[in-house]
């Protein structure tokens, strides 16, 4: 078992190959990757955002709130109508 922040996995009981990465990166590190990997349709962006309900700009403490409470992964926002 490895101890993964509050989370224990068995990594025998993984399909196929599994690898543990124990240290950090920055989000910046794989950004333009994961865009491009979105626009190539590999993957799906709604796993992370609600793409059909975005939070206008006016309510963006809202967005912070839902983060906070652990209602999404990430927000998205509207900054223009």
């Amino acid at each position: 078992m490895v101890n993964f922040g509050k989370s224990l996995i068995d990594p025998m009981q993984a399909r196929g190959e599994f690898r543990w990465y124990p240290n950090r990166y920055d989000e910046s590190e794989t950004h333009d990757r994961v865009v491009a990997m979105i626009r190539e349709g590999k993957l799906d962006a709604r796993h992370w955002l609600n793409l059909d309900s975005p939070f206008p700009l006016n309510r963006i403490n809202d967005a912070f709130e839902a983060l906070k409470q652990r209602k999404l992964i990430k927000a998205l926002i509207r900054v223009a109508d």
